[in-house]
């Protein structure tokens, strides 16, 4: 499957989805685990092994760490209860994310931002 397509039909899409569903459900507490989940797993792939898709680099490896913290400050906002805070830094990470694609000359090559 083309991974432009990948992108934009279920990357972003999803993103917005979870975001949504953080502020509908004010997500609170215990909630927060799912977030703190993505937000480790973001963070250990970005140290030990490149991002790949259908067997290619992809060109926002050097993006998870980055991705990584703004999971981490979200799960923090829900596990304090400010959902709508939660929900703001996320849709903000898939903007970044939606501008970062647009504008990549090299997507295959990129330097790590954190």
């Amino acid at each position: 499957m083309n991974r432009t397509l990948l992108f934009l039909c279920l990357c972003i899409p999803s993103r917005c989805a979870i975001a949504l569903c953080i502020t509908l459900y004010q997500w609170q507490g215990v909630a927060c685990l799912p977030l703190f989940g993505v937000s480790a797993v973001l963070l250990y792939t970005a140290h030990t092994r490149p991002a790949t898709c259908c067997g290619n680099p992809v060109w926002w490896d050097a993006w998870r760490a980055f991705h990584a913290a703004v999971w981490l400050v979200a799960a923090v906002c829900v596990a304090f209860g400010v959902f709508y805070a939660a929900s703001a830094f996320l849709l903000l990470d898939t903007c970044l994310s939606g501008i970062a694609w647009a504008t990549a000359e090299e997507p295959e090559i990129a330097t790590p931002l954190l």
